[in-house]
């Protein structure tokens, strides 16, 4: 779920802000600012954690969910 949810929409959501952001600005309401490049490389590390809990342990994975949990 970690690797799923976490990890590839983290990646999915930051290339969306970031690389596409009149699109995305537009499909969700948002007039293309500067705090939406900062949204796109938070969602880049909530999906870098996501992804190496792949291969994490026990440990990483706890602090993933709750990284998570506080960006959300």
């Amino acid at each position: 779920m970690l690797f799923l949810f976490v990890g590839l929409l983290g990646m999915y959501t930051f290339a969306l802000h970031c690389f596409w952001p009149d699109f995305t600005a537009e499909g969700i309401g948002w007039s293309n600012r500067p705090f939406q490049w900062e949204v796109g490389i938070a969602n880049a590390v909530v999906g870098v954690l996501g992804l190496c809990a792949l291969k994490g342990t026990k440990s990483f994975r706890l602090a993933t969910v709750i990284a998570v949990s506080v960006w959300l």
